[in-house]
């Protein structure tokens, strides 16, 4: 999703004008440019999606350890030993 602004002295709802396509000088530039930037790892996604993604992301095994790891430091338990997670939410094994 993108927006793309009127040019200038056109307001987007409740002006006619609003609705043409002329009141819209760079709607066509924008969408080359998404269209160019267009990856094929994700279909109609682009390139700063797919690499924000890649980059913030972690495979659930790691994600798991790290986050016990980190509960566990700032717990001040064992690193070895073992959470449970008790109350309404418990996931079923």
């Amino acid at each position: 999703m993108f927006t793309v602004p009127p040019k200038p002295g056109v307001t987007p709802y409740g002006d006619p004008d609003g609705e043409l396509w002329s009141s819209y000088p760079t709607l066509r530039p924008v969408c080359e440019v998404l269209d160019h930037v267009q990856t094929r790892l994700y279909e109609n996604a682009v390139i700063p999606v797919a690499l924000a993604h890649s980059a913030a992301s972690l495979p659930l095994g790691v994600g798991q350890s790290v986050l016990r790891a980190l509960v566990q430091q700032s717990l001040g338990l064992p690193t070895r030993s073992q959470i449970r997670q008790t109350g309404p939410f418990v996931g079923s094994r």
